[in-house]
């Protein structure tokens, strides 16, 4: 084998094992983004069991089970997501192996004399950095399509939280601005005539010395 050869194998074995330490990378986060996904999902399901299981049977039944309404739909987002983690993680493994692969094909080409090791490396090299673009492809749509569920729940709650302060400015009972014991407004009876006034004033002399 010339100092060629030797040199281009070399450098197909860079290359591999330069493309196995970006997959390394990409699933360590990936990993990272299901354990987050599912610890959160622990929470939910936690918060659901317990909701469920103080359910109250006044007049907040209603809010309660429109909590419990949303926190299913939650569990069910996170469940698909983390689905789509762990297909994503499945297509990095598969990419791995075949880099793996292609680095002790290309090994074992520089130790023996086998000359169909090198365009089986390549087509193996060739099918892992496929596998790595499309799972780069689908983290990428996932991700994307999290922050749009997110931010559509987080639109959602806000409007209702609206509706239901709405609700209870219209059901409240306005506030009496004067007082309860209002005096009370004196009939004409009551009113002294001006004959009394009179006999009053006149008595009142009489008694005066």
């Amino acid at each position: 084998m010339t100092v060629q050869q030797t040199s281009q194998l070399i450098q197909l074995i860079l290359n591999a094992a330069l493309m196995l330490g970006v997959c390394v990378l990409l699933w360590g986060g990936l990993w990272l983004r299901h354990t987050a996904l599912a610890d959160r999902l622990k929470t939910l399901h936690l918060d659901y069991i317990r909701l469920f299981h103080t359910l109250p049977v006044d007049e907040h039944k209603r809010d309660c089970r429109d909590r419990l309404q949303t926190l299913r739909r939650q569990q069910r987002y996170l469940q698909y997501h983390c689905r789509m983690a762990k297909r994503c993680a499945l297509v990095l493994h598969y990419a791995l192996l075949g880099f793996i692969f292609s680095i002790f094909a290309l090994a074992a080409r520089c130790l023996f004399y086998l000359d169909w090791l090198v365009p089986v490396s390549m087509v193996v090299f060739t099918a892992g950095t496929a596998l790595l673009l499309l799972c780069v492809g689908l983290a990428l749509m996932d991700i994307q399509r999290f922050q749009v569920q997110s931010s559509v729940r987080r639109a959602s709650g806000f409007s209702l939280f609206s509706a239901r302060i709405l609700k209870w400015g219209r059901t409240r009972r306005p506030s009496r601005s004067l007082p309860r014991n209002r005096p009370r407004a004196l009939a004409p009876a009551d009113y002294p005539s001006p004959a009394g006034v009179g006999l009053t004033t006149l008595r009142a002399l009489d008694k005066s010395p």
